[in-house]
């Protein structure tokens, strides 16, 4: 009898296990995950945050309960960093981050792996550079309490689209000659060293290659490859194989379509799903989500 109770408990308590596993796998780990699988690019929140008003370079904190990306004005004056929290089962209306103020341009934020540290580029005024109208450096601000601290200029780094590893390397694209390279630079004794140019595996000189995503790891790179028209901007992706890059391949034609501009690839937090930036030319862009799997792309977030 006692073992017949003991077998009865037994069954009771695994059943209870696969029900609330059952339960659990249905809810998605992070706000912005999706329940059903996103086998080919859509528009992400498109109710909320993907409207006419040109949107994009998304970046989340570690937990994915907030949000930073940068919004354009529709006469493109104003170019500036938004925030939105994930609260009471839904995203807040976006607001402008406390740092980025009218009459400046404030983009492509970038939040360190640790959600310490947010990254972005701005024109912005220096002391040593009083007419810096369209001069784009990079700044940073770090995480002081609920709020951001005072921005600070990261005056040892080349201006250009970048992404920063978790050890602190910086991948920078920047002119070089008469086209766009990615170039890298290592953090080492709180400072960056010199920028050094990636190898042509990456770089193509029949390219603009630009807008660069480095993984936390620095075990692959995403990039944007535009035609030299401007018409067309396609993803690709290289593999740090034992300090060498591989040759950069093309993403799936589901993100990549001639006469658009998909650029901005940014992967999630739980190293799910590639997020990136799509429009056709002189049409306002929109943040695509898709899950990381379907994208072909080997990746490890673990």
């Amino acid at each position: 009898m006692k073992l017949l109770l003991r077998r009865g408990v037994c069954y009771l308590g695994i059943c209870i296990l696969l029900i609330v596993m059952g339960c659990s796998s249905n809810q998605p780990a992070h706000p912005y995950a999706s329940k059903e699988p996103i086998k080919t690019p859509k528009l992400f929140l498109p109710d909320i945050f993907s409207t006419d008003t040109p949107e994009m370079s998304i970046t989340f904190s570690p937990d994915g309960h907030t949000m930073y990306f940068t919004r354009v004005s529709l006469d493109q004056l104003e170019r500036n960093i938004y925030y939105s929290n994930f609260e009471n089962d839904q995203w807040t209306e976006p607001q402008k981050v406390s740092f980025s103020v009218d009459n400046q341009y404030d983009f492509t934020p970038f939040l360190t792996s640790d959600g310490k540290r947010l990254y972005f580029s701005s024109n912005r005024i220096t002391d040593k550079e009083p007419s810096t109208l369209m001069v784009y450096r990079i700044w940073y601000v770090e995480k002081d309490g609920d709020d951001w601290g005072i921005p600070q200029l990261v005056s040892d780094l080349p201006s250009g689209e970048f992404s920063i590893s978790a050890n602190g390397t910086a991948y920078v694209a920047r002119m070089d000659g008469r086209t766009e390279h990615i170039f890298r630079a290592k953090w080492t004794d709180g400072k960056y060293e010199q920028a050094e140019k990636l190898s042509d595996s990456i770089n193509d000189s029949n390219y603009y290659n630009t807008s660069p995503y480095i993984a936390p790891d620095e075990s692959f790179l995403i990039f944007a490859r535009y035609t030299l028209d401007m018409n067309t901007a396609m993803l690709y992706i290289s593999y740090n194989r034992n300090g060498k890059w591989t040759e950069a391949e093309k993403l799936s034609e589901a993100i990549n379509e001639e006469g658009y501009l998909t650029v901005g690839p940014r992967i999630s937090p739980d190293g799910k799903y590639l997020f990136f930036d799509k429009a056709k030319r002189n049409s306002a862009i929109n943040i695509y989500q898709v899950d990381l799997k379907e994208t072909g792309i080997k990746y490890n977030s673990n």
